[in-house]
């Protein structure tokens, strides 16, 4: 974040390029990367100039790298989703009565006959 005070377009292309990609991987990273551009825009955004037109660039960068996937969900699913879609899924697994810590994937559709006859009956979004 630093750097995007000074140096050229170029890193902020990489920066939001790799803010994309970093989202698409693991969205976690959104809860620390959103405050922290937010602060640097209201902190040192007026006193810096090019700061805030580098954030914005990288900030469309890292959006537009997102936007693929997005609209590939959308044509899939004929829903809209960001990026993930799967935290009751993650619950659910995690607190499964038939659970014992053992496996938490035991009732996961990959390892189960009848988890996996129900998600085929049901269809992804039906089952997650």
């Amino acid at each position: 974040m630093l750097k995007l005070r000074s140096d050229t377009k170029s890193f902020a292309l990489k920066s939001g390029l790799l803010w994309g990609v970093s989202a698409l991987t693991n969205p976690a990273i959104l809860g620390f990367l959103l405050p922290a551009v937010g602060w640097e825009w209201i902190k040192d955004g007026r006193r810096v100039p090019q700061l805030r037109r580098h954030l914005a660039f990288a900030a469309g960068i890292a959006v537009l790298s997102i936007a693929p996937w997005v609209i590939r969900d959308y044509a899939v699913f004929q829903r809209w989703m960001i990026i993930r879609d799967n935290f009751g899924f993650e619950v659910y697994l995690g607190n499964h009565p038939a659970e014992v810590g053992a496996n938490r994937f035991a009732a996961h559709f990959c390892n189960s006959s009848s988890e996996a006859n129900l998600y085929r009956s049901l269809g992804e979004i039906a089952y997650i």
